[in-house]
């Protein structure tokens, strides 16, 4: 009993290790594709137009971004690593306690029942019986 709940845990981590490696996979793709879509030069000239634009609408206290490229850019390719820890953190923290609960839940509906259960099942019932003809016998006597 003891080596298939052994076998079934590193199946279980086996599956979750590669959810996890599936969303890390779909992350970088999504990344690498942002990066050239926003790299292209049509998308510098369309930022440096709004931002032309923003700064001909704005007063002199708004906060019209300064930089030349698109700010999703500089966050993309700046500060990636901690977008994907943090891809990785939240569903894997989220899936790791589903896969738990689970898990729990089969392992519970899959173990049988002793007959030792089962007999102290039947000793509780016919306890009860005979307390109950007792009280019954009690308030017949009343």
């Amino acid at each position: 009993m003891a080596s298939s709940r052994r076998s079934t845990g590193w199946i279980w981590l086996a599956v979750y290790l590669a959810l996890l490696a599936g969303i890390a996979a779909g992350t970088v793709f999504a990344h690498n594709k942002l990066i050239v879509e926003l790299s292209s030069p049509e998308e510098r000239a369309s930022w440096m137009t709004w931002r032309a634009e923003a700064d001909k609408q704005a007063d002199t206290h708004s906060p019209v971004p300064r930089v030349s490229e698109p700010p999703m850019l500089e966050m993309l390719r700046d500060h990636f690593p901690l977008i994907l820890a943090f891809t990785l953190l939240i569903p894997g923290v989220l899936l790791g306690f589903l896969m738990l609960a689970l898990r729990g839940v089969i392992q519970q509906s899959a173990e049988p029942r002793s007959s030792t259960d089962c007999a102290d099942f039947t000793d509780e019932k016919k306890d009860l019986k005979s307390e109950i003809s007792d009280h019954k016998s009690e308030i017949s006597d009343s």
